[in-house]
């Protein structure tokens, strides 16, 4: 009888704590780091998120929610909504992601080693730079998944045959070759110095001839 009143007292009492706790300490004061990326969360899914894990998050909505940069280490996300939600550089190490909606999402850089993605839908999810060694795929649906070759597979699950899109890397244009400048001819002077025109000779011009004087008879 005084244990049970006991575990009032102290559910009474935890639950005032927190009342108080959410009543008079700031957000700002418990606001996440913006390196997690989490920073806009409402205060009671921040603090949900940042318990000490493995979480039980089954069948949780957090559809577009940004948790770029949560540890989510071990996490059991079984059917939760995902779809849309930022998980890029998310720690997802062995978490229980199995029929879970995770379309549209983006996972680029996401730690998912050993996760199991048992029947989750992976349609159009951004899996660039995604580490998914020995995850287990069994009955995913990639279809439209963004990959490249940063994108770490299980071993045996081949993207192509489940209709991932393969992003190749953007080649980087040569910077322009400068053009050769033709080299400027440089005149060759004359050796010989042309000599001058030599002046005509003026025609002689012929002398009148005299009248022959007639005698007078």
């Amino acid at each position: 009888m005084w244990r049970m009143r006991w575990i009032v007292i102290a559910g009474l009492a935890l639950a005032l704590a927190s009342v108080a706790y959410g009543r008079f300490v700031p957000r700002s004061a418990v606001a996440a780091p913006a390196q997690q990326g989490i920073n806009q969360l409402p205060l009671e899914l921040y603090i949900l998120v940042n318990q000490p894990g493995p979480l039980w998050l089954a069948r949780i909505d957090l559809e577009g929610v940004d948790l770029g940069g949560a540890r989510l280490t071990g996490a059991n996300l079984r059917q939760a909504r995902l779809n849309s939600a930022n998980l890029s550089d998310t720690n997802l190490v062995g978490a229980n992601l199995e029929r879970a909606n995770l379309v549209s999402a983006n996972l680029t850089g996401a730690s998912l080693q050993g996760a199991s993605l048992v029947s989750t839908s992976l349609q159009n999810s951004d899996l660039r730079g995604a580490d998914l060694t020995l995850a287990n795929l069994t009955g995913a649906n990639v279809t439209g998944a963004k990959y490249d070759i940063t994108t770490f597979w299980p071993a045996g699950f081949d993207p192509v045959a489940g209709k991932a899109t393969l992003i190749e890397p953007t080649p980087t244009p040569a910077p322009p070759t400068a053009t050769p400048v033709p080299p400027t001819a440089t005149p060759v002077p004359p050796t010989a110095t042309p000599a001058p025109p030599t002046p005509e000779a003026p025609t002689p011009v012929p002398a009148a001839e005299e009248p022959t004087a007639t005698p007078v008879p």
